[in-house]
């Protein structure tokens, strides 16, 4: 998997049957190393959306990779 131009609908087709949880974290871990921190989050914002629960585990994967290292919050905690 190293097309990541539309990677939400990737995940959809290619989680449209139940899969193993190591694969979800695998593709996840696979976007986070070929691209910024950044981008990981946002990705995983995207992925969210997704009425595919196996896709949202992806997003949290993202976000579980990438908020440690970025200054970005899931929390509102921060704004008060």
């Amino acid at each position: 998997m190293n097309d990541y131009t539309d990677f939400p609908a990737l995940l959809e087709e290619r989680y449209s049957e139940k899969i193993s949880f190591t694969l979800i974290r695998d593709d996840a871990e696979e976007f986070y190393e070929s691209h910024p921190l950044e981008e990981c989050y946002a990705m995983g914002l995207a992925l969210y959306e997704s009425g595919n629960y196996q896709v949202q585990e992806a997003a949290c994967i993202c976000w579980d990779i990438a908020q440690p290292r970025t200054t970005m919050r899931c929390s509102s905690s921060e704004t008060q």
